[in-house]
C-alpha cells in the first residue's frame, strides 16, 4: 500500500509538472526591469538620502531681538551630487525641503552619519563672527562659513543667525 502511495505521488506530481507542456521551447528566463540611470554622485561617491523635512527660520538678532529674513537662499551644499531645490526664506524667514542627502559619504569619510550641510547666502549678510566652517571643507584651503552643517535626526528644525554687512 505504501508503495501504490508513493507511485500514485509521483505520477500526480509528474502530470501536473506535464500540464500545459505542447512541446515548444520554453521562452528562456524573465528579463530584469530596465533600471533607471543612477542619479550623479552614486557610485564611487556614495551618501544615503534621507526623507525628511529640513526646515528653520533665518533671522537677524536686532536690538528688538530675533527678527526674521526674507528672500534668503537655502539649499543643499551638494546639489550637484544630489540634486535639490533651493527654500528661499519666506516673509517669516521660514525655509522648508525635503529628501535630505546625509553621510556616510565615500567623498568624506571624516564626516559623522546623518550629517549633511547646507548653503545659505542673502546678498548684504553674512555668517556672525566665530561661526564654524563646515566639517566638509576640512581639507579645503579656504574655508567658506556660508556652509552650515547640520545633523539630520527624523524631521528637524535648524534655525540660522546671519548678521548684515
Amino acid at each position: 500500500m505504501t508503495n501504490r502511495t508513493h507511485t500514485g505521488l509521483l505520477m500526480l506530481v509528474l502530470a501536473a509538472g506535464l500540464t500545459g507542456c505542447d512541446g515548444a521551447q520554453s521562452p528562456g528566463p524573465t528579463p530584469l526591469p530596465q533600471q533607471s540611470p543612477r542619479p550623479p554622485g552614486s557610485g564611487p561617491d556614495t551618501f544615503n538620502v534621507a526623507n525628511v523635512v529640513l526646515s528653520g527660520v533665518v533671522y537677524e538678532v536686532t536690538p528688538m531681538g530675533r527678527v526674521p529674513i526674507e528672500g534668503v537662499r537655502v539649499q543643499s551644499d551638494h546639489f550637484h551630487v544630489f540634486p535639490t531645490p533651493d527654500a528661499v526664506t519666506d516673509s517669516q524667514g521660514f525655509f522648508s525641503f525635503s529628501r535630505v542627502w546625509v553621510c556616510p559619504c565615500s567623498w568624506a569619510p571624516w564626516v559623522d552619519a546623518g550629517t549633511t550641510a547646507i548653503w545659505v547666502e542673502k546678498e548684504g549678510y553674512e555668517v556672525p563672527a566665530g561661526q564654524p566652517a563646515s566639517i566638509f571643507g576640512a581639507n579645503a584651503q579656504v574655508k567658506d562659513r556660508r556652509t552650515r552643517d547640520v545633523t539630520i535626526n527624523g524631521d528637524t528644525r535648524f534655525d540660522i543667525e546671519l548678521v548684515r554687512r
